[in-house]
């Protein structure tokens, strides 16, 4: 009858359906994996064994300055101010920093094995330590390089466009806790901590949220700040203190300065 399918010809459409449905689920999969809505970044881009680790003060030196390695004064400077003002200030003592991306490691989709043989054997960032490929075609290849020095991937990762001509990005690393801040241009120490300080202990994992009184948010979005600068003198002085709930209110508070300091 004319247009209907044959036999056949039904067959094939139908595996032709098939085909096709495998295609896009394993795009979407190859998808979901780029953008980390089902496995995040640290599960499939992980720092590698051969990873150096670098000091707290040398670290954060290495994230606020533009240097290829850490600039060994300042690291020095923000280790022993950071040491100051967890001494004074025992409610910001367990917080540390948290790393934005692994030194000395580079993540590329552009590179092939001619550079990345360029850049082990003959480049003066040589030799690597290791080189390791995820497949994900036919899109492309990751391929995460670590080398032998903790350098800022952000300045190394220009320097070798420039001489290689292939892009490439940090080894990020994901995190939202507390964490440890620098503004090299004030000297500015910046403590988060995650939830309120006045918020209660309760023995349940998600507390519920709860107002202040000062009409602040207390949940399990809110963060509590401290900002120190630390004077010629090794003085630490708080300049501010407040809390940004969830709905990004921020409300100032100083009536935990006086228990907090040590004289």
């Amino acid at each position: 009858m004319k247009g209907t399918l044959t036999g056949n010809a039904l067959g094939v459409l139908i595996i032709l359906t098939l085909q096709i449905l495998s295609v896009t689920c394993e795009i979407s999969r190859v998808h979901q994996l780029i953008y980390k809505n089902q496995i995040p970044a640290k599960e499939w881009v992980k720092p590698q064994s051969g990873a150096i680790t670098l000091s707290e003060g040398e670290q954060i030196a290495l994230e606020v300055t533009n240097q290829l390695l850490p600039p060994p004064e300042l690291s020095q400077k923000i280790s022993d101010e950071l040491k100051l003002i967890k001494y004074k200030y025992r409610v910001v003592s367990k917080i540390s920093h948290q790393r934005k991306w692994v030194p000395g490691e580079l993540i590329s989709t552009k590179i092939t094995a001619e550079q990345i043989r360029q850049v082990n054997s003959s480049s003066e960032y040589g030799p690597l330590v290791n080189v390791t490929t995820i497949d994900l075609l036919p899109f492309y290849i990751v391929s995460i390089l670590s080398f032998n020095k903790p350098y800022n991937p952000l300045v190394l990762g220009e320097m070798l466009k420039f001489q290689y001509g292939f892009s490439s990005s940090p080894n990020s690393v994901y995190y939202d806790g507390d964490d440890i801040f620098y503004d090299l241009s004030s000297k500015t120490y910046i403590f988060k901590r995650r939830g309120c300080v006045d918020q209660e202990a309760v023995s349940t994992d998600s507390p519920p949220p709860r107002r202040r009184n000062d009409g602040v948010t207390c949940g399990e979005d809110s963060k509590h700040y401290w900002e120190f600068v630390v004077t010629d003198d090794d003085n630490v002085r708080l300049v501010k203190e407040y809390d940004i709930d969830g709905d990004g209110n921020r409300s100032f508070n100083r009536k935990y300065n006086s228990l907090a300091i040590i004289n």
